[in-house]
């Protein structure tokens, strides 16, 4: 995972291992809240037709971590090569057609 080589004094690192021992969902909880309502941050970046592509998802994906980097005071790694096509083919993958709905989204977390 991206997180895992950052240093153990990084705040990302320590949220990221907190979440991982406790299981403590209130942070992404909060994030889904405002990336799934009604003109979040979904509806802005998947469009008319509200069903993510690829180029879509890595566009919302660079600025939420853009914003929570910003939020943090340090930055938050891009995926490693190849790793968020590996995400988003699992998402694409719940539904028939191409790319993946908030519905698919909200299935596979």
């Amino acid at each position: 995972m991206r997180y895992w080589n950052l240093p153990s004094s990084s705040k990302l690192f320590k949220k990221w291992n907190h979440y991982l021992r406790t299981g403590d969902r209130r942070g992404i909880r909060k994030m889904n809240r405002e990336i799934f309502k009604k003109d979040g941050a979904w509806d802005h970046f998947s469009g008319k037709d509200h069903v993510l592509q690829f180029t879509e998802a890595q566009k919302m994906n660079d600025v939420i971590r853009k914003e929570i980097s910003k939020h943090l005071g340090e930055e938050v790694p891009h995926y490693p090569a190849g790793g968020f096509k590996k995400i988003y083919d699992a998402y694409n993958n719940l539904s028939k057609g191409e790319g993946f709905t908030k519905k698919d989204s909200r299935t596979g977390q």
